[in-house]
C-alpha cells in the first residue's frame, strides 16, 4: 500500500494538472501498487475526456483499495514528498552499493559509486519548471547585452579570435571535441589553450590520458614562460634564461593562493572513466576541463551502468559537461574510413571531416562542436597548422578553416593570414595578433 503515492493521486484530481508533477520530475514510476493503477487510470481518462478530470470519487469506484483522501493538500507539496522519497531511495541505493565496495576491499570504486550516485541525483535535488518565452524575455535580454559587451562570446575566450567567433568561446555545459591526426598536435594544441585560460585569470583542470603530469608541466613551462621546448627538454638553456625561469617559478610559487589562477593536472595514474573527472571537478571546481585523449577512456563497469563502448562514454562526457555546467574540453584522434591513422589526401577543397573521427561517430554526433587540427610536411615547413571548424551546435558566421602559427621554439601561436603574406619576406607570413 502506497499511502503517500494515494495523497498524491487525490490533490492531482483536486488541482487538474500534470504541470506540478512534471515541475517535480515526479511520474508513474514514483508511486507504487494502488497509487500507479490510479495514476494510470487517471491519466487514460483525460485522454479519453479530452481534457475533462474524474472526481475523487470516480477513481475510489474504479481502483480497488485506493481510499483517498476527503481533503486535498496542494499537489506542489505532495509532489515535492513523492519526489524526496524518490530521492532519498536512490541515495540508500547508491549508499548501499558503495558499501558493497568497501567490503570488497574497493574504496576507489565505493568513491566512483557515488560522485556517479550524486551526480545523476543533481537534478532531483531541485525542482525543474517548463521556461516561458515571454516571461524568460529579459534574461536573454541581459545575456545579449553581456555577450555584447564581451564582443560576441559566451564562454571563456579561447586563443584565437576565429575560432571565438565561431563557437563564441567555451560555454558553460558544452562538450567540446578537438580531433587531429596522430602527431599532430593535439597535446601541445590544449596545453596552449590551457594556459592561455590560466592568463587570463581561469582556473582550469587539465587531464592527461596519454602521458605523465610532469611531461605536461614542462610544456606548460615552455608556454607560458616562452622557453625553446627543445633546449628546455635537453637541458640545454643559456645560464641568463635558466636565471629568469628559475626566479618566475618561484616568485609563482611564493604567489600561490587557494583563489589565485592554476592549472590543476591530474594524469592516468588516478583518471581512467568519466566518473573520475567528475570527482575532480567536484573537488576542485574548475572553471573549465581539459582532457586529452578521451579515446583512452575506460569503461566505467556495470557499478556505474554497466557502459562498454564508445558511444556510452562519449554520452556521458556530454551529461557530465551539462550536469557540471562548465566547458568540457576533449582531444581525440582522427583517421581515414578505415582507421588506420593516415594522413588524408588533399581533394574536394576540404582535408578533414568531422566523420573521419576516429573510435566512433558519436565524437561526432554528441558534442557541441568540433574542431579539426591538421599539418602536413608545406604546413610544417612554414610552422603553420590549420584549424577546421568541423561542426558547431548554434552555427551563424563560421569560419571553415583558419591558420595559426606553429613554432615550438620561438613559442609562437598567434593566428595568422596565410603561409606566405609576410611583409619582410622571411616566409613565416605575417602574424596577426587576436
Amino acid at each position: 500500500m502506497d499511502g503517500l503515492g494515494r495523497k498524491l493521486i487525490r490533490s492531482l484530481v483536486a488541482a487538474k494538472s500534470f504541470a506540478p508533477l512534471t515541475e517535480a520530475r515526479v511520474g508513474r514510476e514514483d508511486v507504487f501498487d494502488e497509487a500507479r493503477e490510479a495514476y494510470d487510470w487517471v491519466v487514460e481518462y483525460v485522454l479519453d475526456n479530452l481534457g475533462d478530470w474524474p472526481t475523487a470519487e470516480m477513481v475510489e469506484e474504479n481502483i480497488k483499495d485506493c481510499a483517498l483522501d476527503e481533503v486535498a493538500r496542494p499537489l506542489k507539496y505532495e509532489a515535492d514528498l513523492v519526489r524526496k522519497r524518490r530521492l532519498g531511495n536512490e541515495i540508500s541505493n547508491g549508499v548501499k552499493d558503495a558499501a558493497k565496495a568497501i567490503d570488497a576491499r574497493d574504496p576507489d570504486a565505493a568513491l566512483k559509486i557515488l560522485t556517479k550516485t550524486a551526480l545523476d541525483l543533481q537534478p532531483l535535488s531541485t525542482a525543474a519548471r517548463v521556461e516561458s518565452f515571454v516571461e524568460s524575455g529579459p534574461t536573454r535580454l541581459k545575456e545579449y547585452e553581456n555577450a555584447k559587451s564581451r564582443s560576441g562570446l559566451l564562454g571563456i575566450p579561447t586563443k584565437w579570435e576565429k575560432l571565438n567567433s565561431s563557437i563564441q568561446g567555451w560555454v558553460n555545459g558544452t562538450l567540446n571535441i578537438v580531433a587531429a591526426m596522430q602527431n599532430t598536435g593535439k597535446t601541445w594544441w590544449a596545453c596552449i589553450d590551457t594556459e592561455h585560460a590560466m592568463s587570463i585569470g581561469c582556473r582550469p583542470l587539465f587531464v592527461t590520458l596519454e602521458m605523465a603530469e610532469r611531461r605536461i608541466a614542462r610544456r606548460l613551462d615552455a608556454i607560458r614562460y616562452q622557453i625553446a621546448f627543445g633546449k628546455l627538454r635537453n637541458c640545454e638553456l643559456d645560464p641568463h634564461d635558466e636565471i629568469a625561469w628559475s626566479k618566475a617559478i618561484k616568485d609563482a610559487a611564493a604567489a600561490y593562493s587557494d583563489v589565485a589562477p592554476d592549472i590543476k593536472i591530474a594524469d592516468k595514474k588516478i583518471v581512467r572513466t568519466v566518473p573520475d573527472c567528475v570527482a575532480l571537478v567536484q573537488e576542485y571546481r574548475p572553471d573549465i576541463i581539459y582532457i586529452d585523449g578521451g579515446y583512452r577512456f575506460e569503461p566505467a563497469g556495470k557499478a556505474l551502468g554497466g557502459w562498454a563502448d564508445t558511444k556510452d562514454i562519449v554520452n556521458d562526457l556530454q551529461l557530465s559537461a551539462e550536469k557540471t555546467n562548465i566547458p568540457w574540453v576533449v582531444t581525440t584522434q582522427l583517421g581515414d574510413s578505415s582507421e588506420t591513422g593516415k594522413a588524408k589526401k588533399k581533394k574536394d577543397g576540404k582535408r578533414l571531416r568531422a566523420w573521419n573521427v576516429r573510435y566512433g561517430k558519436e565524437w561526432v554526433i554528441n558534442p557541441d562542436n568540433v574542431i579539426g587540427l591538421y599539418q602536413d610536411d608545406e604546413l610544417r615547413r612554414w610552422n603553420r597548422m590549420e584549424n577546421h571548424i568541423l561542426k558547431v551546435r548554434d552555427a551563424a558566421d563560421v569560419y571553415d578553416e583558419f591558420l595559426i602559427k606553429w613554432d615550438r621554439e620561438k613559442m609562437e601561436f598567434e593566428g595568422v593570414d596565410s603561409l606566405d603574406d609576410d611583409e619582410e619576406g622571411s616566409g613565416l607570413g605575417h602574424v596577426v595578433k587576436f
